[in-house]
């Protein structure tokens, strides 16, 4: 009788820390998908970092606010995004002041992807001017990975 009490009390305080950490799960799953943005969002943060192609590795999101932003989530693993480079910088040249195409890699730090533009030019002779991300846990946190390439645009300082 006594080992079947025993068993029992294990089982409930088993299932009591199980539920435990199923609500702490819950909350912590909770409070990491209310940093992801959707459409209609404000964009909560003030600044990108580790910046290429710009005048410091800082860009404040301050310049961006009166035109129409494109965040552009590249790889250079990815065929399609840098297939799109071309035509990112004609729209870019197109719009001038209107439009700012900025091109996120979450994936890959500074240098890699400095490396990676570089050899682009090598290889073809295009040379990417367009202001570069990289690895930014800002980004991160409030873009989570997805498929590529992958375009977000904001206006007014809102996901559209």
């Amino acid at each position: 009788m006594k080992s079947v009490v025993i068993v029992l009390l294990i089982a409930l305080s088993l299932e009591a820390v199980a539920q435990e950490w199923a609500k702490v799960s819950a909350e912590k799953e909770k409070s990491l998908s209310d940093v992801k943005l959707n459409v209609g969002d404000r964009i909560p943060f003030t600044e990108f970092h580790n910046v290429l192609n710009y005048p410091t590795s800082v860009l404040k999101w301050a310049h961006q606010k009166s035109k129409l932003t494109i965040l552009d989530f590249w790889a250079t693993s990815c065929g399609p995004c840098i297939r799109f480079w071309p035509t990112a910088m004609k729209l870019q040249k197109e719009f001038g002041s209107e439009l700012q195409i900025i091109q996120v890699n979450n994936y890959e730090n500074t240098r890699q992807v400095k490396g990676f533009i570089a050899k682009r030019k090598r290889i073809d002779g295009f040379e990417m001017t367009l202001p570069t991300v990289c690895r930014d846990s800002t980004l991160w946190k409030n873009f989570p990975p997805g498929t590529l390439p992958r375009y977000v645009w904001v206006s007014d300082g809102i996901v559209q």
